[in-house]
């Protein structure tokens, strides 16, 4: 903040204060200052894939970021929301998101310690959950989804399978890891100073869905990758209307 020193005493005050004002009403920094719904039908945004009915869920208090929120006939539960990015659990994290950057993730594989124990953001495609409390309630309970459950995320054409490795602000949701974002063909990092930095958010069309129950077991740091694209292959068969575009979607990687 640049302060001007006023050549008079009279108004020097009222100048400090007013510039005190406009320092306290700028917002803080933020991925995604503004997220959108696209104006266009769940199909379209869905692509070429094709999914059995789903039921839209209204909820009376809804959360920051969230579009809509479905469930599919066979249970998963589809939400269309923005996606800002985490970098949680990176060794990485204080470097690369210095203000909202943790070395911790809420998941932590079992049988591991130290920084090993936590899922990292840029290895690992995962997505963000808003910590339950009492602003969420609703949405928990009509969603039933959880700390583990794998999903399929959906941009642009393009998805990837991942799991619910972290929590987040209990008033927002629609968040992923830096490595989800870019398996979905966003780049999320800018260059400030030389130095990259996650700070490019997706503000809208990012298409969750979530397997109730689901929970990721036998994980590691080594073998999380393959587990999720096995499990979630399995799972995302039997929510779609035509199974037999499986193969052509989900080539072996």
């Amino acid at each position: 903040m640049l302060l001007i020193r006023p050549r008079g005493p009279v108004h020097s005050r009222a100048v400090l204060v007013v510039l005190l004002l406009c320092f306290l009403a700028s917002p803080a920094r933020s991925q995604t200052p503004h997220y959108y719904c696209p104006d266009r039908p769940l199909p379209e945004l869905l692509g070429d894939t094709e999914l059995e009915s789903a039921t839209e869920l209204q909820l009376e208090n809804k959360l920051e970021g969230l579009c809509s929120l479905h469930r599919l006939l066979h249970g998963a539960i589809l939400f269309h929301a923005k996606m800002d990015i985490d970098a949680d659990g990176s060794p990485n994290a204080l470097i690369i998101d210095p203000q909202f950057g943790q070395l911790t993730t809420s998941y932590r594989y079992h049988g591991f310690s130290g920084q090993s124990a936590h899922v990292d953001a840029e290895r690992v495609p995962y997505i963000v959950l808003p910590e339950a409390d009492s602003e969420n309630e609703e949405f928990y309970a009509r969603s039933a989804i959880g700390l583990g459950d794998l999903a399929a995320v959906i941009y642009r054409g393009r998805m990837e399978f991942a799991f619910v490795a972290d929590l987040g602000p209990p008033g927002k949701i629609g968040e992923g890891s830096v490595a989800l974002a870019q398996a979905l063909g966003h780049d999320p990092f800018v260059v400030r100073d030389g130095q990259k930095l996650v700070d490019r958010a997706i503000p809208g069309g990012v298409i969750y869905i979530v397997f109730p129950g689901s929970r990721l077991e036998g994980a590691t740091p080594d073998n999380v990758v393959q587990l999720l694209r096995e499990q979630g292959k399995r799972l995302f068969a039997e929510i779609m209307s035509k199974a037999g575009t499986m193969e052509s979607r989900f080539p072996d990687r």
